[in-house]
């Protein structure tokens, strides 16, 4: 699937080992944004006061927050 112009980047808030949520990414050529919460504490407070969760992937697409890997809600996500 190519990926249409008007998908905007998405953020994906990770741990470092989402290798399953990068393959559907580059498959489809979608940009993103990642923040590891790891190395990063004011992401990580910023994404429980967002969402009240804490674990990953958590991912962010215009606007709309997918909790876990999803790639079908991602993806619904960019078409809205």
């Amino acid at each position: 699937m190519k990926r249409p112009e008007h998908y905007p980047p998405i953020k994906l808030i990770a741990g470092g080992q989402e290798i399953e949520f990068y393959s559907v990414i580059v498959q489809n050529n979608i940009p993103y944004k990642e923040v590891n919460v790891e190395h990063d504490p004011i992401a990580m407070q910023k994404l429980i006061q967002t969402t009240g969760q804490l674990g990953v992937p958590q991912t962010e697409v215009n606007g709309q927050w997918v909790i876990g890997f999803n790639p079908g809600a991602i993806m619904a996500a960019l078409e809205q």
